[in-house]
């Protein structure tokens, strides 16, 4: 396995990129494909997957209705999905209706592209149901595999940008009500990469007390469609999750995607900085006044939970909360 390495070039940060092909073993291989007329999509037309520029590195093998590798519908007690659409609705940060589209629509995009697989697998043992969440890497034939030991080492401050294992899988509880999978409990902590192209960590998102919904299809492969509407491609979410992120946990974390200016911080994206910060200003866990979106959430030991808490002092956590498909 070989580790990613940080090199310095003029005083920037930049993160070496990953080979993929000795990860062991992958978790989403070529299983088949999907038949869409077989599938129950709500009606309305069916858009194609991502095409052109915005197709994945093998754009072969993907299938409608929700852009799938394969089908789990001869592994239902082990469904194997990855994120096709994540829409924020908190923190009002990033959520499009009232700080506008830009985050999202980068993170679509990453997502058609295979670069931000927030992945997981659903696993049934006849007695209880456990969901394993957490980054992946793209493997040559688009299989992924989890990221488990792989996160870049920059340094700096924050401990984590010290620790190998932050990309690691968290696993929770959860449970089915026919196709419907509801997670039960919150999962533990994970941290979410995003690359570009070139394998470069854009961005990644460090998380905790994670809790997802989705409404499955018969065969537990899709969540959620991608359709074809008067605006253009969109998918139509099947599924939810709720989780948060610590103010602490954000330090030193970077966001390196233009048209965002280079180093900007995702505390400053979380907290929607206003003068005299800029996105580039370093994350002062308690210095608020210029914050625009203050935490609203406690995280500690036991748990998260949103509210009971000044937002200028005693909050510590944003709840950060989408909806999805997968």
């Amino acid at each position: 396995m070989k580790r990613l390495s940080l090199l310095a070039l003029g005083g920037a940060l930049t993160f070496a990129s990953c080979t993929t092909d000795e990860i062991d073993p992958p978790i989403f291989g070529d299983a088949g494909q999907i038949d869409v007329e077989d599938m129950d999509t709500g009606g309305g037309a069916v858009g194609p997957c991502p095409e052109g520029a915005d197709a994945p590195p093998d754009p072969e093998g993907i299938s409608l209705p929700c852009c799938a590798r394969s089908s789990n519908a001869d592994q239902l007690d082990n469904v194997e999905l990855r994120l096709t659409s994540v829409r924020f609705t908190a923190p009002a940060s990033v959520n499009p209706d009232t700080a506008g589209p830009l985050t999202n629509s980068l993170l679509q995009q990453a997502i058609d592209q295979e670069r931000f697989n927030w992945t997981m697998r659903i696993v049934d043992d006849g007695g209880s149901v456990t969901i394993e969440a957490g980054g992946g890497i793209r493997q040559d034939g688009g299989a992924l595999a989890f990221a488990s030991g792989n996160a870049t080492t920059p340094g700096g401050e924050n401990p984590l940008l010290m620790d190998a294992d932050r990309w690691d899988p968290s696993t929770a509880a959860g449970s089915y009500s026919g196709n419907d999978f509801t997670q039960t409990e919150p999962a533990p902590f994970t941290s979410v990469p995003v690359f570009n192209a070139e394998g470069n960590v854009l961005l990644e998102f460090p998380l905790q007390s994670t809790v997802f919904t989705l409404q499955l299809d018969a065969t537990r492969t899709c969540a959620g469609v991608r359709r074809n509407d008067f605006s253009g491609i969109k998918f139509e979410a099947a599924g939810t999750v709720e989780t948060f992120t610590r103010v602490e946990d954000t330090v030193g974390f970077e966001v390196n995607q233009a048209p965002l200016p280079a180093g900007t911080q995702l505390c400053a994206i979380l907290g929607q900085f206003g003068p005299p910060l800029g996105l580039t200003s370093p994350c002062d866990p308690n210095e608020r006044s210029a914050w625009g979106v203050l935490p609203d959430s406690v995280c500690d030991e036991t748990g998260c939970t949103v509210g009971g808490c000044d937002g200028m002092t005693t909050c510590n956590a944003w709840r950060v909360a989408a909806n999805v498909s997968a």
